[in-house]
């Protein structure tokens, strides 16, 4: 679990590619003290290459991002909508 404060290092796919192409060669050991990534990380990383064959699964394109945040906006839209619509009422009763 993360803790508070807890910074996260972000590593480039040509990186994650030589860490598990080392650590399959010389065992995932080596690799933690060659490259100073968790070793939990790199067997991580090694399952989702033997699984999907590319490292890219949590990367998201701009395109994604893009539709997250416009549906961001519309959920903060209808939230906006939603409390008019609810004092609307609310004056309507009295």
């Amino acid at each position: 679990m993360a803790k508070l404060g807890q910074k996260f290092s972000k590593y480039s796919e040509e990186f994650k590619v030589n860490v598990i192409l080392y650590a399959n060669e010389n065992g995932v050991t080596k690799a933690y003290k060659k490259y100073k990534v968790p070793m939990g990380t790199i067997g991580t990383w090694q399952s989702i290459y033997r699984t999907d064959n590319n490292l890219c699964i949590n990367t998201k394109s701009k395109e994604d991002k893009s539709e997250l945040e416009n549906l961001k906006e519309k959920y903060e839209s209808l939230k906006k909508s939603l409390t008019s619509w609810e004092i609307t009422c609310l004056k309507r009763k009295k």
